[in-house]
């Protein structure tokens, strides 16, 4: 390691965890190349990974955001912990995490306010407003025991699966999971005046996505307690491996839904998300084989910067780089466009990573 490295785990920060939030953060950029490259014979089946479910199923791209949440999670004890051993009060960090959840969802309405060309407080079924809120609802039960927050989780997928099955809404049935036809569109034209063209559902789905950043913070207080390493791996790969069993059986009953984050999605993603962090920890901070993930590192370390470079400006950055590229493109084809954008950005993140600029809130 370098001295970068090596001063980043005296610190007490997880180098796995800055990796897996640049993979995260890259599957998010990244994802249109699912749209230009599906066509390719035989590799489009891989290149259909990067593009989201219409409706019912599971890909590689459905499990991105809930990753996200998750991994907010992840670092939730490390940071309360952090701000503990320099002397700052619980009300000092309350006001602190109060102060996260306004921005970030002030970020999520200016997003889809520009992406609307008009004014909008909320976001349709967007990243930033779901991770304000289900970061802040986990910041209070940080510190409370993990069955404690397993149970917490629990109670919302139960109550959730039961307003999905059994509440009734105008003109739609109880149970009815159809796209644009369920009780999670209903709510969001009903209090919103308006949802999501696709089926992607807001309101109604910021409580269940909660329990993706609480199984986090269960995670995080595994990998940061004193526990030996192969404890920490054996605790986290029961947790993956139970979830996804759970997750398994469940979708027998009900069908995995990214789009109204259905119980079985919820159970599912949680135990994937288990999984990629327990590899990640086990290759990188147990192994010490870093190197390969220096890239996902780079963009990890400023993934809200990326996020918000990539949705206030990447039309902007797309058109740049097309100046340089446009013959290339013409004989490739617009897939080389994103490749190159995405490469021009993750040099922006060097120079920043190189001179330890990071933007945090």
């Amino acid at each position: 390691m370098n001295n970068k490295q090596t001063e980043t785990l005296k610190t007490g920060r997880l180098i796995s965890l800055d990796a897996f939030r640049g993979l995260t953060i890259f599957g998010m950029i990244s994802g249109s190349l699912g749209k230009e490259l599906i066509a390719i014979p035989v590799l489009g089946i891989f290149f259909s990974q990067l593009q989201h479910s219409d409706w019912q199923g599971l890909t590689y791209y459905d499990l991105i955001f809930p990753a996200f949440l998750f991994i907010v999670g992840v670092a939730m004890p490390f940071s309360f912990a952090k701000r503990m051993s320099i002397g700052q009060s619980y009300n000092k960090i309350f006001l602190h995490a109060l102060k996260r959840f306004i921005i970030i969802f002030l970020l999520g309405s200016l997003r889809t306010s520009v992406d609307d060309n008009s004014p909008a407080v909320f976001e349709l079924s967007s990243a930033l407003q779901p991770i304000a809120f289900a970061y802040f609802i986990s910041f209070l039960f940080l510190g409370k025991s993990i069955k404690l927050r397993a149970i917490i989780s629990g109670i919302i997928i139960i109550i959730y699966w039961f307003i999905l099955e059994l509440v009734p809404v105008p003109n739609i049935p109880a149970g009815i999971m159809e796209k644009n036809i369920n009780i999670v569109t209903y709510l969001d034209n009903f209090l919103l005046g308006r949802s999501h063209p696709d089926g992607w559902g807001t309101l109604l789905l910021f409580f269940p996505q909660i329990t993706n950043t609480l199984f986090g913070t269960i995670v995080g207080d595994l990998l940061r307690s004193n526990r030996t390493s192969s404890e920490k791996i054996k605790l986290t790969g029961i947790i993956s491996g139970a979830c996804i069993i759970v997750g398994i059986i469940t979708s027998q009953f009900v069908p995995s839904i990214q789009k109204i984050w259905t119980p079985s999605y919820n159970i599912l993603t949680i135990g994937f998300s288990c999984l990629l962090m327990l590899i990640f920890y086990w290759v990188i901070d147990i192994k010490g084989h870093w190197k390969w993930s220096f890239f996902f590192i780079v963009l990890g370390m400023n993934a809200l910067a990326l996020y918000m470079l990539n949705s206030l400006f990447g039309g902007q950055l797309s058109h740049i780089v097309n100046i340089f590229i446009k013959d290339l493109v013409k004989m490739t084809g617009p897939s080389v466009r994103i490749l190159v954008r995405i490469f021009v950005e993750w040099l922006i993140f060097y120079w920043m990573y190189k001179r330890e600029i990071f933007i945090k809130i």
